[in-house]
Formats: C-alpha cells, structure tokens, sequence
C-alpha cells in the first residue's frame, strides 16, 4: 500500500556526476500553512539533501512534519525518506499512516 503511495507522489530526482542528489521539482508544495521561518527551513533542507545530507534532511523535515501534523507533502517527505534511510517503522509510522489518512479522503 505504501509503495503505491510513494510511487505516485515521488519527485523525479537525477544523480549528477558529482555524487549529489539534483532538487526535487517542489513546485506542486502547498506551503500556505507553514510561516515564513518554516518556509526558510524548508529550503535549507532542500539544499541540504542536494548536497548529498540526506540525514539531515530527515531529521529536518521530522521536525517540520511533527510541527505540522496536516501538511500532507511534509508527512509524506518524512515517511519516505525514513523508508530510503531504512529507519524503523515504528520511528515513521506517524508519518505513514497520516499519508495514509489524506490519501483515504
């Protein structure tokens, strides 16, 4: 069930010749629920995880994910990114099931 979520709402990325992971298209982001400090953050996460910082990435999108339990895009941005890192899923399970919940509507 979770592969078909992701499958659908995975941005396109490309690995470029320097070992870092090209930005993901963003622009389908509904980012009216989050401040500005939360829309800062977001792009310094983004710019971390082109560089190659997927774990930070994580730890910082978790942050903006549990700050903002009904922005579907940063549910889903934890939950798959915790599945690549291969966390466990009791660590993101909370971000599954919320997708799971958005996607059920």
């Amino acid at each position: 069930m979770f592969d078909n979520m992701i499958a659908a709402a995975r941005p396109t990325t490309t690995v470029a010749s320097t070992g870092s992971v090209a930005r993901p298209d963003t622009s389908a982001r509904d980012l009216s629920a989050l401040a500005a400090t939360d829309r800062t953050r977001l792009t310094e996460l983004d710019d971390r995880r082109a560089a190659g910082d997927t774990k930070a990435f994580y730890e910082g999108i978790r942050e903006l994910a549990d700050a903002h339990p009904h922005t579907q895009f940063l549910q889903h941005e934890a939950c798959e990114t915790g599945m690549k890192l291969k966390r466990s899923f009791k660590e993101i399970a909370p971000y599954c099931d919320r997708v799971a919940a958005v996607m059920a509507k």
